[in-house]
């Protein structure tokens, strides 16, 4: 069986592209967490997700094995972005490689986001990389969210269905 994220998408997630999960918290309630990071497993069936605990704890703290996760990621230079849905497999503390990303995730989309005319002030406030997580779940479904028409259009889907 294929892996739903192909590598096209793969090489589009190596970019310095915006984070954002969204996922069930808190007493099970909507939250989003931005991103310091994202991974592949070699064989692409697990996405590792980086996110400060203490920046995003509503996002974090509550998080149960099997529960949904969408990641959006957007490229700021042309707002090409997709979304990939998934099913959380492990919330674990961040280790060395995973500090490692995040450091290097930083460094390149800030510098991605000065080259736009944003300012370091600007990213800072939500670009936290302190006491990192590393949420991995498996890919079940992937979208396309660049806006325009195409948008919301199924690009790969596993036999899997993911439901709230």
């Amino acid at each position: 069986m294929e892996p739903v994220i192909d590598s096209g998408l793969a090489d589009f997630l190596k970019l310095p592209v915006m984070l954002v999960a969204a996922v069930r918290g808190v007493q099970g309630k909507a939250a989003i967490a931005r991103g310091m990071g994202v991974r592949l497993s070699a064989d692409r069936a697990h996405v590792d997700f980086l996110v400060s605990r203490m920046q995003w704890p509503d996002a974090v703290l509550g998080l149960e094995t099997g529960a949904p996760v969408a990641l959006t990621a957007c490229d700021p230079k042309d707002y090409r972005t997709i979304q990939v849905k998934g099913r959380l497999v492990a919330v674990t503390d961040a280790d060395a490689n995973d500090l490692a990303l995040g450091t290097d995730y930083r460094n390149r989309i800030f510098a991605n986001l000065r080259a736009l005319g944003v300012e370091d002030r600007q990213i800072a406030c939500w670009l936290a990389a302190e006491d990192l997580v590393r949420l991995r779940f498996a890919p079940v479904t992937v979208f396309d969210q660049t806006p325009g028409q195409g948008a919301g259009a199924a690009l790969a889907s596993s036999a899997e269905e993911i439901s709230a």
